[in-house]
């Protein structure tokens, strides 16, 4: 078997700014605040899933996928007295988590560790404030790094059986195999290109043929062996909810983010995830606001353009091909192109690549008695063997790899005149809402004419979306 490998590092959408701020805003000062008061911030950074054939993860998860949400945070702060704050990491493996039980601070700490070779767990931090008569409310947690490998599970003493590995193996050749195949079928499509564009050029004065270049299996995207490479690497991410008083006004704040994220060998990077929910209210009529900042820098496919279809452009390495000259007008260019852009689109299904991009919303009462901020999720999902499962039925479903960014949620009510009886203490933070799942079968969204081409760019900011697929 050959060894796959993804040799090019990548067009990106990037934005407009060149970095953001990776921390939380901090608690400010405290202050008297509204007479009548309540908050809640909830953060949720990551939860991860990978999917394998029965019985390749048994001896680090005891059986199933491996399903893990790395870090959370939950903060509760009210004018009744009321003050909680709950962090936690790694619910499913480890399951530490930090509480406030009616201490005023608290801190823990784990050390690196590594479970069974498969999932390598950086040194974790967990944090919380919650001072009822500071009227603070914080709770914070980091991992140092994650990593989570399946080539452990392929060396000689592995406790998984045999056939499991020689399944998985096999599904690695047969979309390896796949691909393969579908370069032969689009240097086939770029030639037909070539002779019908040479062939309307004949007889043009002063026109001269065309030469596309074709493309060698090498410098196309080929799976990655999954048998040898990290699925998830991850060098930093944390969470961080905060309530508190400022001035006059209850402020609830919620801060997720994460970053340099790479999974299936650097097939795919997310260098800086960050999600913000914050909302804040003085209890008077114009007196709340709320907002919300999604931030996902420059999701990358692959390393590098060689060839794309960009409306009735062709761009194969440095050659490009217009057929929106004149001289080529009788030409039906997107008759003509669109089996390469169809082949395109095959490659790029081959690693199941799948992207759900989050949102902010909020609400804000005018009589300032309410404000509420809160981010979707953002997802990326890989199932890389699809190719394999085209080919052989029984092959379906043999890896799944999903990250959901989780989201974030802000809340605060208020009332700014004395009332005779306090507020009662709001109800515990609902769970987040579910993320719809998301097909590997469909394809990445498309902008800017139509534009598809592997190597995907996908770049968020501030909520605004631009996606470009190159290969």
């Amino acid at each position: 078997m050959r060894r796959n490998s993804w040799r090019r590092a990548a067009t990106t959408l990037v934005a407009a700014t060149s970095a953001i701020a990776m921390s939380a805003p901090g608690a400010g000062a405290v202050g008297a605040g509204p007479a009548v008061f309540s908050g809640s911030a909830e953060a949720l950074t990551l939860d991860l899933t990978v999917g394998t054939p029965a019985g390749l993860l048994d001896a680090v998860t005891g059986g199933g996928a491996l399903n893990q949400r790395i870090s959370s945070t939950v903060s509760v702060l009210d004018s009744a007295g009321t003050v909680d704050a709950v962090a936690k990491l790694l619910s499913g493996l480890l399951n530490e988590s930090l509480a406030s039980g009616g201490e005023t601070t608290g801190r823990k700490a784990i050390v690196e560790q590594n479970l069974a070779g498969v999932v390598d767990v950086g040194a974790g931090t967990m944090e919380y404030t919650a001072d009822a008569v500071g009227k603070l409310s914080r709770s914070f947690s980091e991992l140092a790094h994650l990593k989570v490998s399946l080539a452990p599970l392929f060396q000689d003493g592995s406790p998984v059986p045999a056939e499991v590995r020689d399944t998985l193996q096999d599904a690695v050749q047969t979309a390896t195999g796949t691909v393969n195949d579908l370069v032969g079928d689009l240097n086939g499509a770029l030639t037909t290109v070539e002779q019908t564009v040479n062939d309307s050029l004949e007889g043009v004065e002063g026109a001269t043929g065309v030469d596309v270049p074709s493309v060698l299996p090498d410098q196309l995207p080929e799976l990655p062996d999954i048998t040898q490479v990290s699925l998830i690497d991850i060098k930093k991410l944390w969470s961080e909810s905060t309530v508190t008083t400022d001035a006059d006004a209850v402020v609830s704040n919620a801060d997720a983010g994460l970053l340099e994220a790479s999974l299936l060998g650097g097939l795919v990077k997310v260098p800086a995830f960050q999600y913000s929910s914050i909302a804040r209210t003085n209890g008077k009529p114009g007196g709340a606001s709320a907002d919300t900042v999604t931030k996902v820098i420059a999701v990358q496919l692959a390393d590098d353009t060689i060839v794309g279809v960009e409306g009735q452009t062709l761009t194969v390495g440095d050659f490009t091909l217009d057929l929106n000259d004149p001289q080529l007008a009788g030409i039906d260019a997107n008759a003509l192109l669109g089996p390469v852009e169809s082949l395109l689109g095959q490659i790029l299904d081959t690693a199941g690549l799948s992207v759900a991009q989050g949102e902010g919303t909020t609400f804000v009462a005018p009589d300032g008695s309410l404000a509420k901020a809160a981010t979707s999720a953002f997802s990326l999902g890989l199932r890389p063997l699809n190719a394999a499962s085209a080919v052989s039925p029984q092959l379906a479903g043999l890896l799944d790899v999903r990250l959901d960014l989780l989201p974030t949620a802000a809340e605060v009510k208020a009332a700014g005149a004395p009332v005779e009886a306090a507020s009662p203490p709001p109800a515990a933070p609902a769970p987040p809402a579910p993320v719809p799942a998301v097909s590997a079968d469909t394809n990445l969204p498309r902008t800017g004419g139509g534009a598809i081409a592997i190597v995907a760019g996908l770049m968020a900011m501030a909520g605004a979306v631009g996606l470009r697929r190159r290969l």
